[in-house]
């Protein structure tokens, strides 16, 4: 019988020759199982997600971006994960031996066992769950390392530590990174190593003491976390050329003459008082622990706050104009740089009141061409009289420029895309929305300058015609087109928010002629993934949450699964590095349509360069933006290519070098 424990009224423990009770061994079993299931769960779909992930890069040919993302963020999470479990391993296992000594409590030996492997079980699993965090932090954060790894000169020297701007944009990131990285794991090792103590003093049957062996792994985590800040100290003096807490944004005058100097010696202190921590692991004297920290928080306010804010008060603020103004032209002149600004020619024209008729004669293609529709009120006009059946729409109009008739034409044009939310809601089976409405047709285009008597547009391209050929042209009688869309579906697109299948046992409506015959047919494209085996059914039934998928008979073995069909998911989802402009438009050449879409390059961190101002507060702003890239994307199979259009921006070359297959040139 084991020994008895008094605890108010209630029975005494009793432990027999079983280690646990049994009905908490039977909770811990059932909890076992339960968490068991959860870890499968989600391992699973983990690894369904990278499966599918893989498949869609595959079929788009962009599986080495995929594999590479993949592979980076696989070695960071490996190597934050092991980094933070090991170090707080290894801390929780000094702590762990040098809290040993002679246990008081009232308590049979069985529950001591119980207890300190609890101890043990809970020391290990938080190590293990901390790391999965750290590493999964670090991982989250590959674009950084990337972008380092493959940095390239922006050829552009900041005036303060004469560095070039790559540094700022390219290295410093991944610097404050580790940095942060390095402290917020350092203090977590310390604060678990210390409830360590605490618990295992406790279970003692003692109060927490700092016995010679706590104070010396006290001072060594102490130390350590001291020369982490020191770092950021120092590099905290570079981060000020990214200040916006002045009047102009980088470093002003109060930042160079009293921050700077100020942040470097805080680095010496800061750096002492880590060496002061070590030198306690010899005299053990909590005063020198504590008197180093103090020594830094005191001197952290003096030289971090109020120094500077004298500085600016005493020094600044009478004779501001004069001590700012070098810092101004800084900021104007690199603001200028990093958004392109300095390419502007300035050019003087006199002005002119009077438009004489030789004036006119010789701009006629100008004024044949200003524009008279506004792109608002024709995309209604286009959904009155061009969307045809109620399964299509527009969804805006866009603003281009084709050849006409021999002379370049700006016009309106915009996609008739299929919209299966439009069906009544008895159509919206299944099958119809997934297999049988799948893409759009055509488009509508019309002159920006021209309408008919009844006020509506005169158009350029208009209908369905009997064949699903769509000409583009003048429209006169017996003219030829000027282009013809032999192929005009489209399957990708702006209203394209489902996914859908294709090349099924059930035929895709294709158009309905004028005449109400509807002709069906099969997608005889390359896009989309290819549903040929039981596990990639599975896997997608999964991935959309639909059953259908796995057990629908329509499926065939050639059947492709289409998804991420809007145009600025599927490129977001490739690039996710690239700003994209909010209107894609839709292009007609080469016998097809072809959407076109606008995207940037930019970041926050060029020094000195200005910051925009976001109306949306959750948004920050930036400070450097390239239009370096135009994606192009065909409209049948969703094709992607990333032109690079300003091949003098360092970041695009940046990226190009990260992913060589990615990006062409714009020949």
């Amino acid at each position: 019988m084991a020994e008895n424990i008094q605890n108010g009224s209630e029975q005494p423990l009793e432990f027999g020759n079983q280690q646990i009770p049994p009905e908490m061994g039977t909770y811990l079993k059932w909890g076992g199982v339960i968490f068991g299931l959860v870890v499968l769960f989600a391992a699973l779909s983990f690894f369904r997600s990278i499966y599918t992930d893989l498949l869609w890069f595959d079929g788009l040919g962009f599986r080495s971006v995929f594999t590479k993302i993949l592979l980076t963020r696989a070695v960071l999470f490996a190597i934050g994960a092991v980094a933070f479990a090991s170090l707080m391993g290894l801390s929780l296992i000094i702590a762990g031996r040098s809290s040993k000594g002679p246990i008081t409590l009232p308590l049979p030996p069985e529950a001591i066992v119980f207890l300190r492997r609890l101890v043990l079980g809970v020391s290990v699993a938080a190590a293990l769950l901390l790391g999965l965090i750290f590493g999964g932090v670090m991982a989250s954060r590959w674009e950084l390392f990337l972008r380092y790894k493959n940095a390239v000169s922006f050829d552009q020297l900041e005036p303060v530590f004469n560095l070039d701007i790559s540094f700022y944009v390219f290295t410093l990131p991944v610097l404050h990174f580790l940095q942060g990285w390095l402290l917020g794991a350092s203090i977590l090792i310390l604060l678990g190593t210390f409830a360590l103590y605490y618990v295992r003093f406790n279970l003692r049957g003692e109060r927490l003491t700092f016995t010679r062996e706590l104070k010396i792994h006290v001072s060594i985590l102490g130390a350590f976390i001291m020369f982490v800040i020191a770092w950021g100290h120092w590099l905290d003096r570079y981060g000020l050329l990214l200040s916006d807490q002045g009047a102009i944004f980088g470093a002003a005058y109060t930042d160079i003459h009293a921050r700077m100097p100020a942040l470097l010696v805080l680095t010496i202190i800061t750096a002492g008082s880590g060496i002061l921590m070590l030198v306690n692991t010899y005299f053990q004297a909590m005063r020198l622990l504590i008197g180093a920290a103090v020594l830094w928080i005191a001197m952290s306010i003096i030289l971090g706050s109020v120094w500077p804010a004298i500085n600016q008060q005493l020094t600044v603020n009478p004779n501001e104009f004069v001590l700012e103004e070098p810092y101004i032209a800084r900021n104007l002149e690199f603001t200028r740089a990093a958004f392109g600004l300095e390419r502007i020619e300035e050019a003087f024209y006199s002005a002119e009141s009077a438009v004489d008729a030789q004036a006119i004669q010789e701009n006629l293609q100008t004024i044949n061409n200003i524009r008279l529709w506004d792109y608002r009120p024709l995309s209604d006009v286009y959904r009155q009289i061009q969307v045809i059946r109620p399964y299509y729409d527009f969804k805006d109009a866009d603003v281009d420029r084709y050849i006409i008739d021999g002379q370049l034409r700006q016009v309106l044009l915009a996609a008739r895309e299929v919209a299966p939310e439009k069906l009544e809601l008895e159509s919206q089976t299944w099958t119809n929305t997934k297999l049988v409405y799948t893409h759009g047709i055509g488009l509508a285009m019309s002159p920006v300058t021209e309408f008919t008597p009844e006020g509506r547009p005169v158009f350029y391209a208009q209908d369905i015609p009997a064949d699903g050929v769509i000409p583009i042209g003048s429209q006169l009688q017996d003219s030829e087109p000027d282009l013809l869309v032999t192929n005009p579906r489209i399957y990708y697109g702006e209203n394209t928010l489902d996914y859908v299948i294709v090349n099924t046992n059930t035929k895709e409506v294709d158009y309905q002629t004028a005449g109400g015959e509807l002709i069906r047919n099969n997608y005889k494209g390359a896009g989309g993934v290819r549903l040929g085996s039981f596990l990639r059914k599975a896997a997608y039934a999964w991935q959309f949450a639909d059953i259908n998928i796995l057990i629908s008979g329509q499926i065939l073995g050639e059947s492709l699964i289409q998804y991420r069909r809007q145009i600025q998911e599927r490129i977001s989802t490739v690039a996710p590095f690239l700003m994209l402009d909010s209107d894609p438009y839709i292009v007609a050449a080469e016998g097809q349509l072809f959407w076109m879409q606008d995207a940037y390059t930019f970041n926050d961190l060029y020094p000195y360069s200005g910051l925009t101002v976001s109306s949306d507060p959750t948004e920050s702003g930036l400070n450097y933006i390239r239009n370096s890239v135009k994606v192009t994307v065909d409209a049948f199979n969703g094709s992607l290519r990333f032109h690079i259009w300003d091949e003098s921006d360092p970041m695009v070359l940046t990226y190009a070098k990260i992913f060589p297959d990615l990006f062409v040139s714009q020949d």
